[in-house]
């Protein structure tokens, strides 16, 4: 076992560990400060079923997006050794050091993307669904995604991998308007239940 792979073992040991004990802290807080235990000590009427379902939602959604922000960081920093490994950056073969930079940054981006999500959906599962910040995390996930169409446009040419796994790519903004259109659907019935209560 060469140096290099000893690094790369015990980086990964070392971030593996630190995603665990994020992830354990995440779901202890939420747990422990649920809405329903917030509102109930707060004498606030709890929460309509159909905003507790979007809770619910938001939260797995949340842990999901969470562990794809992490996956993604990771993977970036192992993208970067894996290049400096193989001398594509530092033994600066011209040709492919454009690409390289490109597919760092793709890697980079997507990890925005899930992490952008995962504060949005952080949202959801508080039951914010019309706030600012709700709107500025659309925002920036609206603008990233568009960054990662044209990256990966440009990497398709050289990566023969991502043409296949343009479908999955290609659905993303299709499913996450599904999601969003039903978390609208949702609030304006939930308004329309508070305005026919009072």
């Amino acid at each position: 076992m060469n140096a290099n792979q000893i690094l790369i073992d015990i980086f990964s040991i070392v971030f593996g560990s630190v995603f665990l004990v994020i992830i354990y802290k995440k779901i202890r807080s939420w747990r422990s400060t649920s809405p329903k235990d917030t509102l109930a000590s707060a004498n606030v009427k709890l929460p309509s079923p159909r905003l507790k379902r979007i809770q619910e939602c938001g939260y797995l959604l949340s842990i999901s997006s969470l562990t794809a922000a992490v996956l993604g960081a990771l993977g970036t920093l192992l993208l970067i050794l894996i290049l400096i490994h193989d001398g594509t950056i530092f033994n600066l073969p011209q040709h492919r050091l454009p690409e390289d930079a490109v597919m760092i940054a793709f890697v980079l981006t997507l990890t925005l993307v899930a992490w952008f999500c995962h504060k949005l959906f952080q949202q959801y599962a508080l039951g914010n669904l019309f706030t600012k910040e709700v709107v500025y995390y659309l925002y920036k996930i609206g603008c990233l995604y568009a960054l990662v169409a044209l990256e990966k446009q440009h990497l398709e040419q050289h990566f023969q991998f991502l043409t296949a796994s343009s479908p999955l790519l290609q659905m993303f903004p299709g499913l996450f308007i599904i999601f969003i259109s039903w978390i609208m659907d949702e609030g304006r019935k939930i308004q329309e239940e508070q305005e026919l209560t009072v």
